[in-house]
């Protein structure tokens, strides 16, 4: 099929979702119903934005009956191709994403339509954790140390924060819950953790290995380094977001009361610097108010957290000032923007004509193998990269669907694509820079809240994270010598497409500029609010009382993992922090 022909039938597709989504209501049933609020209502406590951390704490609040909470969030609830695994790449550029992208810097991300990378955020209940890939992976000891001696606070440290880890799991696999890392692992949380084994990635293991590369059975147990087949956050054929496992099982709690389609313009802040509520946006563009008795929390992402700040006076003094924002507290939001960025390669393997077996939407689109390396074998704590190799068989339509509505590319790029696929079986992988160095930042464009801010990802802006990047990448491609690779002629293809001069894969020089051309980031964005700068290691907001933010937000360095995981540990750790402070107030 002509590469067009693929992207015409997969806009139809996800057109077709959008209009059942907005005129049949086949998930609300799971979750609870839109709550009458009134002009100037009271609550307990306010949770704006009801994405990934959100729905946790919102649920997690709510188990104490005294609590009233008002969870708001400016999308509706999660659709069907969010709940369904083998559908996940319909949901980008849809109804249900925020649809941000990047400045264009000229420099990096040349093979994108535009010079633009997208960012996407989930638009519905439950947030981007509808949109992810479904890794479950908590990153190393060597992260959390580190992100607490930026917070200056020992619970950030690992041995405080693997118990949240451990709450929030319900491991279903018997393999690892009869091995020694049995106790890394929760058999009684929310979120249930799989993996779908298959022969295929073993074959892609023992290549890895006859490189010198270790497998090992779970990436989140004693030992770190190393490649398997991927947990995953995916069960029963469900995608296991925070919506379904967390807000699912709160439904009908008299206390939850859910408004949707509802945008937070603005947090009110008193005379004293107290956040007291929020100003809202409904659905038919009515303006109303709500109010905390105890506290805001605010948990609307990267890109959202930010804005709402700064529109709420909160943020850099001069910025805010050049927009005629009376400045409430200066703090450097939207600073010190982060993701990992990542280099996809496009491997041809041997020629196939047999025909494509349609895989079970239920399950993951992939067969997959996850890994993470370190070019210093002595640091075992420490990833250097990440690789995401999906298998994909003859005839998929799967990679350039992906890498026309996930990153962007030009044409001619998912062309060269279509024709590895029309020829034979192939393997795509993501290699990942796990620790950049380099800093974008958010900015306001407007003071309207249905203006998208200006988003810099600064990609690149370190030299270093290029040149490591390059070091990664010629790294994995070792993996060519193996006789796994060898035997079916396997074949690393140029996807920059003659951009970047002749083609060779020992030439810094040409991975440079691949490098430059290709690169993405991995939908991993962090510390546009992070701890220490713009809150405390209560995630409470420096010099604004009654307000806090809990999100990726507020992490404060890049975390050798795939995100999923770390903030729902971060929403389940500042739930007990919150239920501690007001059920202690109230004894």
């Amino acid at each position: 099929m002509e590469t067009r022909e693929i992207i015409r039938r997969t806009l139809e597709v996800q057109f077709a979702f959008s209009t059942i989504f907005l005129y049949l209501d086949f998930t609300g049933y799971l979750f609870p119903p839109q709550a009458i609020v009134k002009d100037r209502n009271v609550y307990d406590f306010i949770v704006v934005g009801g994405g990934t951390a959100g729905s946790v704490i919102a649920s997690r609040l709510t188990e104490v009956k005294e609590f009233n909470v008002l969870l708001i969030e400016a999308g509706s609830v999660s659709p069907l191709q969010c709940l369904i695994p083998g559908l996940v790449q319909y949901n980008p550029n849809s109804i249900v994403d925020w649809n941000h992208t990047a400045q264009n810097d000229g420099y990096a991300a040349q093979c994108h339509k535009n010079g633009v990378m997208r960012l996407p955020q989930g638009k519905c209940l439950g947030g981007t954790s509808c949109f992810n890939y479904m890794f479950y992976n908590r990153g190393s000891k060597y992260d959390y140390d580190s992100w607490a001696e930026i917070a200056k606070d020992s619970t950030w440290n690992w041995d405080n924060v693997l118990p949240y880890f451990i709450k929030s799991e319900n491991l279903l696999d018997n393999d690892i819950l009869k091995s020694p890392d049995r106790t890394l692992h929760g058999t009684k949380g929310y979120i249930n953790v799989t993996r779908e084994l298959s022969d295929r990635a073993l074959e892609y293991l023992k290549a890895l290995e006859e490189v010198g590369e270790s497998s090992v059975e779970d990436v989140n147990g004693q030992e770190f380094i190393g490649y398997t087949q991927p947990m995953l956050t995916l069960s029963g054929g469900v995608r296991q977001s925070t919506s379904v496992c967390y807000i699912t099982p709160a439904k009908d709690r008299q206390n939850l009361k859910f408004m949707k389609n509802s945008l937070v313009s603005k947090i009110t802040i008193d005379e004293n610097g107290r956040a007291r509520g929020v100003e809202i946006i409904t659905k038919d563009n009515k303006k109303i108010s709500a109010y905390a008795k105890n506290e805001i929390i605010v948990t609307a992402g990267v890109i959202n957290s930010p804005k709402l700040l700064m529109l709420s006076g909160i943020g850099p003094k001069r910025h805010l000032k050049s927009l005629n924002i009376k400045v409430i507290s200066d703090l450097p939001v939207g600073r010190n923007l982060q993701d990992h960025n990542l280099v996809p390669l496009y491997i041809e393997m041997e020629e196939s004509k047999e025909p494509l077996i349609p895989r079970n939407p239920h399950k993951h689109p992939f067969d997959m193998v996850n890994g993470f390396a370190s070019l210093n074998k002595d640091k075992p704590y420490y990833a250097d990269y990440q690789t995401q190799i999906f298998i994909v068989p003859h005839g998929s339509q799967m990679p350039v669907q992906y890498f026309t509505n996930d990153f962007m590319y030009e044409e001619d790029v998912s062309e060269r694509l279509n024709e590895g696929s029309n020829r034979g079986n192939a393997a795509v992988a993501l290699i990942v820079n796990l620790h950049p160095k380099s800093k974008g930042q958010i900015l306001l464009k407007t003071t309207d809240p249905n203006d998208s801010p200006l988003i810099y990802s600064g990609i690149f802006s370190n030299r270093r994270d290029l040149d490591n990047t390059v070091k990664y990448v010629k790294d994995f491609v070792k993996v060519m010598n193996s006789e796994h690779f060898k035997k079916n002629n396997a074949s690393v293809v140029d996807l920059s497409n003659k951009r970047c001069g002749p083609f060779d894969l020992n030439s810094t020089v040409f991975w440079e500029c691949y490098s430059r051309c290709m690169t993405n980031i991995a939908f991993d964005m962090i510390g546009t609010c992070a701890i220490s700068k713009v809150v405390d290691s209560q995630l409470k907001v420096i010099g604004v009382d009654g307000l806090r933010v809990a999100d990726a937000s507020v992490i404060p360095l890049p975390i050798g993992a795939n995100l999923y995981a770390p903030v729902v540990m971060v929403a389940e750790k500042v739930s007990d922090m919150i239920k501690n402070e007001y059920q202690s107030q109230n004894k």
